[in-house]
């Protein structure tokens, strides 16, 4: 059995995607890693778990994997029968993962031999207990490929994290930041490894007052981290990095505070107004039958305008199905405009209309598939007013907040008092009033929350300051730090003069100007610092003649060999250093478009990377929950948008009374959250109003004070018992208060944080959420997603 740390074809794999994307480069790998596999029976089996199959879903698709004699994928965590073939194990290096592994060749081994590829480092307690185990006999191979990201477009990549949101704005503790940046770091050094770079590295720094040295933060110590990683791995493999030709990439490590208005706004691009309007999760969304329907490369409509802004593509369909109609044959044919009129042109026509009938079939469904997803993301725009409430949005956010004065103060407060507005855009329509004006008053803050019941949503206001966010005038008394080169101020004043396509698309996310800026040599060093500042011949200009890149000299005495190929003309790192973005707690899809935009308009390589990708809804759900120690990405993950109730001038008196206990209640979550605490203060105060009153009857009180509590309790019995009126509620009794009260009942009440769950209880929950995952037969429900199983 032989033991390796990276693939053999590391090489191999990098020249031969040298200009494919990320998913193509994955999905090399992957290939090449079955190819590798050659059992004397020919056929193989491929196990792999959660988090390895989604990487697959992500990169591959099953005629690719079945192509390479794989006759069946099975489920790690699923009882498998006994066979004589060999497996291919494709698994994570969670210790979940690692203890199936060896269960599998415990007592009796389900396969004949095993070879197995982790998508990480194992640590070395997971390689002592493999080597002391019975499955050392049944391995063939033991390889790790560092491919531990999820390519979520050509251009962008994922770590898949969400979790992180809190650990590292909010964590419990300095221990726990110092472990997930460690093991962030890990992972965005083996994305470095999968693309075969080893760049130079700068981080995002906010100077302190009266000072331009790079203070200590999270990105800065993630950044450390990631240099230590990859000099790690250029000390350990000799083939790192493989020889290029091209200059050296630039590595940009920021965080979600740099930008926090593009996420809530209203992008009008295809891909992100699928996303907000209708929900964009890996590629998927749900069509209105309620089924899942894929966009990804094989679509060529797709690829081609989900960065266009959805009046380009309302307008480019009618003309796409004009022109294809015109030249298929078997659209000709069959709208009867073929060419001549004796037997041999009709049956030359027949001919060929039967030879393009593929095609036909394939492109009428694709442009029939987008015009229906048009028309319902139109049919959702205007039933939300979308189109006055981007024009506010777009003011707001697209002037000088030292010219921002009381006029659009009072444009937000109709809009907040509109009721055919819905709950969350008056919610993201807050956050942006505010935040654009770097700061409001008191008075105009109340006068705000007087327009609409916010609710338990000012949450995600109050969280804002976690993000470095000026939110009041009065108790921030300090002015707007002018030196930022990338705040809103200074961001408005770059795009003053720029002629815009479209009004309601005015808005420049600050990613764009930082890369922009890094492009031409411009980025400001005190704001972004080096971690190892490198030559400025060798960022700035465009490569002119090839310079051979080569493995430090203080990593390792041997030298790689000089490449032979030559580069293609068509590779854009020809024109200059790959530029990688990574933004620690998470991107919208509006600046992945502009970065992808960005990078046509140039013939610039850019690769933007996060930790998780956000929609605009699941981005003030998770605002909200940042204050709560000890949380998880499911309170924001799942999240749905609630459906909207009819105007109050449409509905009954009966629909504005109490909603009945038995009622879901998930429609109606925001108009009717004021009734429910209403019930619960109530409920509360009754019951103690009882449970006093027994008590004070059985203890020794003046007779006078006795007689008054029973003149008050003879006043009070009068009125009908509420246990009577409605059937009884959760929490009504003493017992259940207690239980409410609790740190872990409600954590909006919790006076005390949640303990965050030991290793050994999140591996359980883990097993038990896997093995109820059944993968060569697919549940109609998907089963809910583990995230703990993703950090080791």
């Amino acid at each position: 059995m032989a033991f390796t740390d990276t693939s053999d074809n590391l090489l191999s794999t990098f020249h031969a995607c040298k200009m494919g994307s990320l998913k193509e480069l994955l999905k090399s790998k992957i290939i090449t890693m079955l190819q590798e596999v050659n059992p004397p029976g020919r056929w193989k089996h491929l196990v792999v778990d959660q988090y390895a199959l989604e990487l697959l879903n992500s990169c591959c698709k099953m005629s690719d994997i079945l192509s390479e004699n794989v006759t069946v994928v099975e489920g790690l965590m699923n009882k498998r029968p006994q066979t004589d073939k060999e497996a291919i194990y494709f698994i994570s290096n969670t210790i979940t993962s690692i203890n199936a592994l060896i269960s599998d060749f415990d007592k009796k081994p389900i396969y004949r031999g095993a070879y197995v590829y982790c998508i990480a480092s194992v640590s070395d307690a997971s390689m002592r207990k493999i080597k002391q185990s019975n499955a050392l006999s049944y391995l063939r191979s033991f390889k790790e490929l560092n491919i531990d990201f999820v390519a979520t477009d050509a251009h962008c990549f994922s770590l898949e994290v969400p979790d992180t949101w809190f650990t590292v704005f909010n964590p419990e503790a300095p221990s726990l930041l110092t472990y997930e940046l460690s093991t962030m770091a890990k992972r965005i050094a083996s994305v470095m490894g999968t693309m075969g770079e080893y760049p130079h590295i700068r981080y995002f720094s906010r100077p302190a007052l009266f000072s331009t040295a790079a203070q200590k933060s999270v990105t800065s110590e993630l950044a450390f981290l990631v240099q230590n990683e990859l000099d790690l791995m250029c000390r350990t493999n000799p083939d790192f990095p493989p020889p290029s030709d091209f200059k050296r990439p630039i590595l940009i490590i920021l965080d979600r505070s740099v930008d926090v208005l593009a996420p809530l706004l209203h992008e009008f691009s295809y891909e992100s107004m699928i996303a907000d309007l209708i929900q964009l999760r890996d590629g998927k969304y749900k069509d209105e039958e309620g089924k899942d329907v894929n966009l990804d490369e094989s679509d060529q409509i797709w690829e081609q305008t989900k960065t266009w802004h959805i009046a380009k593509v309302l307008e480019f369909l009618p003309e796409e199905l004009r022109r294809f109609t015109a030249d298929n044959e078997a659209a000709r044919y069959e709208l009867g405009n073929t060419r001549g009129n004796t037997t041999t042109d009709k049956l030359d026509g027949l001919r060929g209309a039967v030879g393009a009938m593929g095609q036909y079939t394939d492109i009428k469904a694709k442009i029939a598939r987008h015009t229906n997803l048009c028309q319902r993301l139109m049919s959702i725009y205007n039933a939300r007013s979308l189109d006055r409430l981007s024009a506010l949005e777009q003011n707001l956010v697209m002037t000088d907040p030292a010219e921002n004065s009381s006029r659009f103060l009072s444009e937000v407060t109709k809009m907040l008092e509109d009721e055919s507005i819905e709950h969350m855009d008056k919610v993201r329509l807050l956050l942006l009033a505010i935040v654009s004006r770097e700061g409001v008053s008191d008075k105009e803050r109340q006068r705000l929350f007087d327009s609409f019941r916010v609710g338990t949503d000012v949450q995600a206001l109050n969280n804002l300051g976690t993000l470095q966010v000026r939110l009041s005038s009065n108790i921030d008394k300090r002015k707007p730090d002018t030196r930022n080169p990338y705040s809103l101020g200074a961001n408005c004043a770059r795009s003053r003069g720029t002629q815009f396509e479209f009004e309601n698309s005015r808005y420049t996310p600050t990613l764009k100007y930082i890369v922009e800026d890094q492009l031409r040599g411009n980025l400001d060093t005190h704001w972004f610092p080096w971690i190892k500042e490198p030559p400025q011949e060798t960022i700035n200009t465009p490569t002119e003649t090839t310079t051979q890149r080569k493995k430090p000299t203080w990593a390792s005495k041997k030298r790689g060999t000089p490449s032979t190929e030559t580069p293609a003309v068509t590779d854009r790192r020809a024109n200059g250093p790959r530029i990688i973005v990574f933004c620690v707690g998470g991107i919208s899809h509006s600046e992945s478009v502009a970065l992808s935009k960005l990078g046509d308009t140039l013939n610039r390589d850019i690769i933007l990377g996060s930790t998780h990708l956000w929609e605009p809804d699941t981005f003030v759900e998770g605002l909200k929950s940042l204050h709560r120690t000890g949380s998880t990405a499911s309170v924001f993950l799942d999240y749905q948008r609630p459906v909207k109730r009819e105007p109050r001038s449409q509905r009954s008196r009966y629909d504005d009374e109490r909603p009945d206990s038995r009622s879901s209640g998930r429609g109606d979550r925001y108009d009717r959250q004021d009734d429910r605490r209403y019930d619960r203060q109530d409920d509360r105060r009754y019951d103690d109003r009882r449970s006093d009153r027994q008590d004070d009857r059985r203890s020794d009180r003046r007779p006078e004070a006795r007689s008054r509590y029973e003149d008050e309790s003879r006043q009070e019995d009068r009125r009908p018992d509420r246990r009577e009126r409605e059937p009884r509620r959760q929490g009504s009794t003493r017992e259940d208060r207690g239980a409410r009260s609790s740190p872990t009942y409600d954590q909006d009440r919790s006076p005390m944080p949640r303990s965050r769950p030991s290793q050994s209880r999140r591996e359980d929950a883990n097993v038990d959420a896997m093995r109820n995952m059944n993968m060569g037969d697919q549940p109609e429900e998907k089963p809910k997603r583990s995230w703990f199983s993703f950090k080791k």
